[in-house]
């Protein structure tokens, strides 16, 4: 996830975690409710994209009559980019109390076997710092709720991981550790009394790069929804510069057309195309050759 014309792109895997920059740690949803706290490998997962074709990628969890939407976007202009993610809960059931939470933890989507340099596996995470309602990590990079967290709980790698604490509906004692070991976790905690058919919503801000105090001060002048629908108005109107007509049967192919074109806008470096984030952050003639020509023909 990156604006049309960035330089680092964010990751969303296909259970929901986010790793938030290049190589760094990555957010971890988990829900608590009805006494169980559920993960990745508890619910029905799906992905779908906002439109169908837009790089507004979202891992939908459901679970009995929870449904969890992870949804990460861009916003900004080119060296201000903040990284959003939007948790959507709803409740298809009963009354009941629901809580989300986000975890901070030191790993990064790219596994182990595909390594490379500082790429795949972990991402030391060494000080958790929550402060003035924003989590600061490794005393750099900036977690920034966009409404009031209920809480955070920090803890060493010598003090359990942070799924042992949420796993009853908890959180580490801590707000504040540091970890030579370079494997603290935390979570950011959220409380829902959720009616039948209602849902909340929970939007963060995360400032691609090390934190800069102004684009944090910005963060406060916009709600989530705003930024949302201003990602999706402008990747609508960039993946919109030509018109197609199309029978029903072959409006997938120009989706994934669509989708395609703006992930070649999103791994360039400039006039630099490149196919990938991360590992594939360099220029081939042959890949090259390619992308300039889907760009063109896209308008």
């Amino acid at each position: 996830m990156d604006i049309p014309d960035g330089a680092v792109a964010a990751l969303l895997n296909e259970d929901g975690l986010l790793e938030v920059d290049r190589g760094s740690f990555s957010l971890e949803p988990f829900i608590y409710a009805d006494g169980l706290l559920l993960a990745w490998a508890d619910v029905a997962v799906t992905q779908v994209l906002e439109g169908n074709c837009l790089p507004l990628p979202s891992s939908v969890w459901r679970h009995g009559d929870l449904q969890l939407t992870t949804t990460a976007f861009a916003a900004g202009s080119p060296g201000r980019v903040v990284l959003y993610v939007r948790y959507r809960v709803e409740n298809f059931g009963v009354r009941r109390a629901v809580t989300l939470f986000s975890a901070v933890r030191p790993l990064q989507v790219t596994p182990t076997w595909q390594e490379f340099g500082d790429l795949g596996g972990v991402s030391a995470v060494r000080e958790l710092d929550f402060r003035d309602g924003v989590v600061w990590v490794n005393g750099a990079k900036a977690v920034i709720p966009l409404r009031p967290a209920d809480g955070f709980g920090a803890a060493t790698f010598d003090q359990g991981l942070v799924t042992d604490y949420l796993s009853d509906g908890g959180l580490p004692p801590d707000t504040i550790v540091n970890d030579g070991f370079g494997y603290a976790s935390g979570a950011l905690r959220f409380d829902f009394d959720l009616r039948p058919d209602a849902a909340e919503e929970v939007f963060l801000a995360i400032p691609f790069g090390p934190a800069d105090p102004d684009v944090i001060s910005r963060t406060a002048g916009y709600t989530g929804p705003e930024r949302f629908e201003s990602a999706v108005r402008e990747w609508s109107e960039r993946l919109g510069a030509v018109e197609f007509v199309v029978p029903p049967t072959a409006h997938a192919y120009l989706e994934s057309c669509r989708g395609a074109t703006a992930h070649i806008l999103i791994n360039r470096d400039g006039p630099a195309l490149q196919p990938g984030p991360r590992r594939y952050t360099r220029s081939w003639i042959r890949d090259g050759a390619v992308m300039a020509a889907a760009l063109l023909r896209m308008g």
